[in-house]
């Protein structure tokens, strides 16, 4: 029995040493409290890690397969994830997100890694909901808890409708979004400026916390209509008394603990075994940083 269980060791150790290149090479250019953030808490949360290692697996997978050098799209990932990838192995990644800030943050700390990078990555600044690229341009495509934020009524099917558009015939497709046991749209506090930077008003779109039959409806019934080898897996989370007080710490507290991700992933992390299993949940209209859910995590291949 290994103490961890999703590989949180690799890619936290990966991150905190692009932190420390990004400091080293690029200073204070992205602020003190970001680099110094990316060095103290490279992956953000705990949830994250079995959502690293399924689609690393899945990717890995199908990229040792394959005769040649592939083209991956990353349809709004959190970036580390993409980083990892294109340094770990041989692929050209182009790396998308619909908010400039994002894009100008990770090209700086991608070029401070990839001299001894195994791949390339570009960015791009695109829309989910309306890709520019070819049809069947990229021999991969993932997305990491994104199509949940897609705003609009079925705008989350549309996403998934562009990435199968862009993934060539036999591609593969990574996806994952937060799963419990109630579909709930959720609402959260305007900070400012939305994902494009624009004011909006006093409340705005979150996510969707999708139920079985809501992903199934929205995404899983429309991927099987274009895609075969479906392979799911759940993750859900132990709601302990320890568990719930860490989440109402602050943001920036939760940062400074970040080294203990890990062993947070290891402990609260399961993966279910039977597709029907309760997924415990505790989560309502508006978005907290306490919520509770899990998440589900899928891969397919597109029909030839």
């Amino acid at each position: 029995m290994t103490l961890f269980k999703y590989s949180e060791p690799a890619f936290y150790l990966f991150g905190v040493r692009a932190g420390i290149a990004n400091a080293v090479k690029n200073r204070f250019s992205l602020g003190v409290k970001k680099t110094l953030g990316k060095i103290t808490q490279p992956v953000n949360h705990y949830s994250r890690f079995p959502e690293y290692h399924f689609f690393l697996a899945s990717l890995a997978g199908f990229i040792t397969q394959q005769p040649a050098r592939l083209k991956i799209l990353d349809v709004g990932s959190p970036k580390l994830f993409g980083l990892y990838l294109a340094h770990a192995f041989p692929v050209d990644l182009t790396m998308t997100d619909i908010s400039p800030r994002n894009i100008d943050e990770y090209r700086i700390m991608w070029q401070a890694i990839e001299a001894r990078a195994k791949g390339t990555v570009q960015f791009d600044l695109q829309d989910s909901r309306a890709l520019t690229y070819e049809p069947g341009a990229f021999d991969a495509v993932f997305s990491m808890s994104v199509l949940e934020h897609v705003e609009g009524e079925e705008k989350d099917a549309a996403a998934l409708g562009e990435m199968l558009r862009v993934l060539r015939p036999d591609g593969l497709i990574v996806l994952s979004v937060p799963i419990g046991q109630t579909h709930q749209n959720q609402l959260r506090p305007l900070r400012g400026v939305d994902h494009q930077g624009a004011p909006g008003n006093d409340d705005e779109f979150f996510q969707r916390v999708y139920s079985r039959e809501s992903v199934a409806v929205s995404l899983l019934n429309p991927l099987s209509v274009q895609a075969i080898n479906e392979n799911c897996v759940t993750i859900a989370r132990k709601p302990t008394a320890f568990l719930k007080e860490y989440l109402k710490l602050g943001q920036s507290l939760r940062g400074f603990l970040g080294f203990i991700n890990p062993l947070m992933s290891t402990r609260y992390n399961i993966t279910l075994t039977d597709a029907s299993a309760r997924i415990p949940s505790e989560y309502g209209a508006r978005h907290s940083g306490s919520d509770i859910y899990g998440d589900l995590i899928c891969s397919a291949v597109k029909k030839s």
